[in-house]
């Protein structure tokens, strides 16, 4: 399940980790304000940052930092 939310940093350490019943290992979330900028949030409460775009036509992504 995909979630939007402005990525300030208050709104980033509200996140919870992802519930650990979960199929996925990570939830995601985008940003409303850059087009393609995801914060994925783990079962242990670890964050990443992607960067989702394409290229050339083809989908591909870069994880930025990871928290």
């Amino acid at each position: 399940m995909q979630t939007k939310l402005k990525l300030t940093t208050a709104n980033i350490k509200s996140i919870p980790p992802n519930d650990k019943k979960s199929p996925s290992t990570e939830k995601e979330y985008s940003d409303t304000e850059l087009t393609g900028l995801k914060l994925l949030s783990g079962k242990n409460g670890s964050k990443r940052f992607l960067l989702r775009y394409r290229f050339q036509g083809k989908k591909a992504s870069i994880a930025i930092v990871k928290l």
